[in-house]
């Protein structure tokens, strides 16, 4: 079992004497990732800041248990779509653990567009390794292994100027050659046929036709695989499909080189480029279609696993079901915020209030993301939502929502240093009362009113 009696946690300084203890006691706020719950836990009476710093610690103590001093390799995959709060946990970890025999290895794409590219932690000692294509004989190489054969010099140089040496793409373009029949074999090796004109030039139109000619029932699996994700779990496939067992399909995805098993009930796409491109190559009326089984399978399924609650709002959301999508998206946040996972939180109640009409329910999501910004630091961006809505409110006649987005906006300008701004708006909110009262608003101006005062003449 994981975790030795009576042995250190690695990175813990000595806090933590005992690993067995540790996980039984850290299982809470292990779980809580999963969407686990442990309701008479001491873990789940934490305030969220506090569940989220256990969930770091437990995390680095996890990490340092599972390498068990011995030289590990952590291997962190698609660093390029680490969150704020995913980095937080990494930053903390890694120099914890740096006396550790581990190396940590981040994988990530280059940047595209507006993407920021992934930095190392600051006083890391780094070293950025940028993977160029292939060199010629490499490529020919791969050529080789791909197409069972000798290629001649023109055809691996052929595929090495339409594919610039990208492993994925050489490959891609092998089976793709292949499929079509286009390479014969001569007396120089392997040549492409006579008929070459309108080939793909790139990766994606490559990807896209080799799924394109794949037996309708796998082409048809795997487009329904895709919205899913690049991981998948094989019984929400099957019930996507209507059959009991997608085990024939699966195998067949798996020959020919689409995804590959993870574990468990899980597969996975061989590359996040094959999802999308399984994915791009439908049209939005199936996809519509495609999220909507997806949905109902997994409610079906895991209906009642809060760890799900996410991919049902992102699958209602992408299948235009507003009302479906409005619920677990709210579902979703208020699950996100409570574990503390701030960037999840603030995305989930931004998506929601995009779907919701100017009112109550707005303004509701409006604030409940103010308030996960406040509680990360995020106080500027906090601000400025409360001010929305108070805007909004104002308008719409909702005095005692304003009156709530008022104290929360008093708060934080009492506690930004701003006594003034912050005084006045928590009069405000008391003249909104005065106009629709609120028991609950009321005591909470009162205290913050109260905390500030006795901070100020302490």
């Amino acid at each position: 079992s994981l975790g030795r009696p009576g042995a250190t946690v690695p990175g813990s300084g000595g806090e933590f004497p005992d690993q067995a203890e540790f996980l039984r006691s850290r299982a809470p706020a292990l779980g809580s990732l999963l969407g686990m719950e442990w309701p008479d836990s001491v873990f789940g009476k934490l305030d969220p800041r506090l569940r989220f710093d256990n969930i770091l610690t437990s995390l680095r103590g996890l990490l340092g248990i599972l390498a068990g001093g011995a030289p590990s390799v952590i291997v962190i995959e698609d660093a390029h779509w680490l969150d704020r709060d995913s980095r937080k946990a990494l930053e903390l970890a890694a120099p914890a653990l740096s006396a550790e025999p581990i190396l940590w290895m981040a994988l990530a794409r280059p940047p595209a567009g507006p993407d920021q590219p992934f930095e190392p932690l600051p006083g890391s000692r780094a070293t950025v390794i940028d993977l160029p294509g292939l060199e010629p004989g490499a490529a020919s190489s791969l050529v080789s292994s791909e197409l069972r054969g000798s290629p001649s010099e023109s055809l691996s140089g052929y595929i090495h100027a339409h594919t610039g040496g990208n492993p994925l793409f050489v490959e891609q373009y092998c089976r793709f050659l292949s499929e079509r029949g286009l390479v014969v074999e001569a007396s120089g090796g392997l040549e492409l046929s006579s008929v070459v004109e309108g080939l793909p030039a790139g990766l994606n139109p490559v990807l896209v036709a080799r799924i394109d000619r794949l037996p309708a029932s796998v082409r048809q699996a795997v487009q329904a695989a895709s919205v899913l994700g690049r991981e998948f779990e094989a019984d929400v496939l099957a019930s996507m499909l209507g059959e009991d067992d997608a085990g024939a399909v699966l195998l067949r995805g798996v020959e020919e080189q689409i995804w590959q098993p993870a574990g468990g009930r899980l597969h996975m796409f061989r590359h996040a480029l094959l999802r999308d491109a399984a994915y791009s190559m439908q049209l939005g009326a199936r996809l519509a279609e495609l999220h909507a089984l997806a949905a109902g399978a997994i409610r079906a399924l895991r209906g009642g696993d809060p760890a799900f609650l996410d991919d049902l709002a992102y699958h209602y959301e992408r299948a235009g079901m507003i009302p479906e999508a409005v619920e677990y998206l709210g579902l979703a946040a208020a699950q996100a915020a409570h574990s503390y996972l701030n960037s999840q939180a603030v995305d989930l109640y931004s998506r929601l209030a995009s779907l919701l009409p100017e009112g109550r329910e707005k303004a509701r999501a409006i604030l409940g993301m103010a308030d996960v910004e406040w509680a990360s630091g995020s106080w500027d961006e906090a601000l400025a939502h409360c001010r929305g809505v108070i805007d909004m409110c104002r308008d719409l006649g909702l005095h005692a929502l304003e009156a709530n987005a008022r104290q929360r906006a008093g708060r934080i300008l009492l506690d930004t240093g701003d006594e003034d701004a912050g005084m006045e708006n928590l009069r405000e909110a008391e003249a909104c009362l005065d106009r629709e009262e609120d028991y609950s608003a009321r005591s909470r101006i009162i205290m913050v009113r109260t905390s500030f005062l006795l901070q100020s003449n302490s």
